[in-house]
């Protein structure tokens, strides 16, 4: 790496989040001709792209493969088990 890349990288790590997001953003649009990936969809945009219709029966959402003998609270407690154990062995 260059020492006026290296220059470069340092700027950038002085300038706040948001202006780091800006800075990656116009480059983004200076190379590459395109700021799409910036640039969130309306919600309007993400229900056409994505085809979604609402829910008109809460039967569908069943999920039949749970074991009858186990409770929410049960998942919560396996949930909260499995997040202790990722703590320790990070």
């Amino acid at each position: 790496m260059t020492p006026r890349v290296k220059d470069l990288i340092q700027a950038a790590r002085e300038l706040s989040p948001l202006e780091q997001v800006e800075l990656v953003g116009a480059l983004s649009k200076a190379f590459h001709q395109t700021a799409d990936f910036w640039q969130s969809p309306s919600l309007e945009q993400l229900i056409e792209a994505q085809k979604t219709e609402p829910i008109a029966n809460l039967d569908g959402l069943v999920a039949e493969f749970w074991p009858e003998q186990e409770s929410a609270d049960d998942l919560i407690n396996f949930v909260r088990q499995q997040r202790c154990e990722d703590k320790l062995d990070h």
